[in-house]
């Protein structure tokens, strides 16, 4: 629990501890969480192993995150359907290569709303980073918007992630990733607080 605070509060590396603390005190237990951080800090490595330990839908649908990040879209699309909240998978195959289209459009606007029905703010995130993917700028300044509102500290995990390339030299973005960088600066110093 201690990891998920210090993810949503913007501060990865120190969460990344929490969960290498965790996996060595008890290499068994269920880290989706920690999967979910490895991911956004780009450590597909470590994130695959906490894939692996404990399989389920949650997990296959972060491995198509993965596989994204990594350009295998072809492979991501079919394990999107393992959680179908968001329209993660309709977005993809609607959109995927050619997002200029009206029925791109429509999908698009209602994954947004599919997100945003979501009471997890990291889906936001991950609904933001694949609508930049496809080039739905907007959309995902509002999935982006919306996280940051909810205190997630979107920054510095924005730096990173490449489904972020296409929006991220628009102003709409650099507004956002700054209200990201506030936001990691109000948390600071509960970042630093340490269990003994």
């Amino acid at each position: 629990m201690f990891s998920e605070v210090l993810r949503a509060t913007g501060a990865p590396e120190q969460a990344a501890r929490e969960c290498e603390t965790l996996r060595q005190m008890d290499p068994n237990f269920p880290t989706a969480s920690c999967v979910v951080l490895y991911v956004h800090m780009g450590d597909f490595g470590r994130a695959r192993e906490g894939i692996n330990r404990t399989p389920s839908d949650f997990n296959t649908m972060m491995l198509a995150q993965i596989l994204l990040r990594e350009g295998k879209i072809e492979e991501a699309l079919p394990k999107l359907k393992a959680v179908p909240n968001g329209m993660q998978r309709e977005l993809l195959q609607d959109c995927w290569p050619d997002s200029s289209t009206e029925k791109c459009a429509i999908t698009a606007k209602q994954s947004e709303a599919s997100f945003r029905a979501i009471t997890f703010s990291d889906a936001w995130y991950f609904g933001a980073a694949l609508q930049a993917f496809l080039n739905k700028k907007d959309s995902a300044i509002r999935l982006l918007q919306a996280a940051t509102d909810h205190d997630l500290c979107i920054y510095p995990l924005v730096d990173s992630d490449r489904l972020f390339d296409k929006i991220r030299d628009s102003a709409e973005f650099r507004a956002v990733r700054q209200q990201g960088i506030e936001c990691q600066k109000k948390f600071a110093p509960y970042a630093r607080i340490q269990i003994q």
